[in-house]
């Protein structure tokens, strides 16, 4: 397992007109997992059957949407906190402000530390341009 990067030549962040190029480290995704991927390799690793699983993870993802919708945080220890968001026009004074200046809502996401520092331990491999 190593986290696999390659070059990319940029300009430097913050120098107006781009400064000096220089070369950067820049991740190469090796593909993606899906839903259906991890449930299968849960499946195989645990006691507990495809459908079990599934029934579980929708019951999450539903549940998740209810604590957001009701203005609450969720947390997962070892994993993400996701924070309900929203977007509105600014008001001259705190009175005027109201639902018709909310523009949206979204929802963030923060890694969890935790999850940060297991890939900070991970190595990395250089790989040339197209060779991956």
């Amino acid at each position: 397992m190593a986290i696999i990067y390659t070059t990319r030549k940029r300009a430097q962040p913050g120098v107006k007109g781009g400064g000096n190029m220089k070369y950067y480290a820049d991740i190469v995704i090796q593909g993606v997992d899906k839903i259906d991927d991890l449930i299968k390799r849960i499946e195989k690793s645990t006691t507990f059957s495809e459908p079990d699983i599934i029934g579980i993870v929708y019951a999450l993802i539903n549940e998740i949407e209810n604590s957001l919708s009701n203005t609450k945080a969720v947390h997962f220890d070892k994993l993400v906190t996701f924070y309900p968001l929203v977007h509105s026009t600014g008001s001259d004074n705190e009175e005027h402000l109201n639902e018709s200046n909310i523009i949206s809502t979204d929802v963030r996401a923060n890694v969890s530390k935790k999850l940060v520092k297991k890939l900070n331990n991970v190595p990395y491999q250089k790989v040339k341009k197209g060779k991956h």
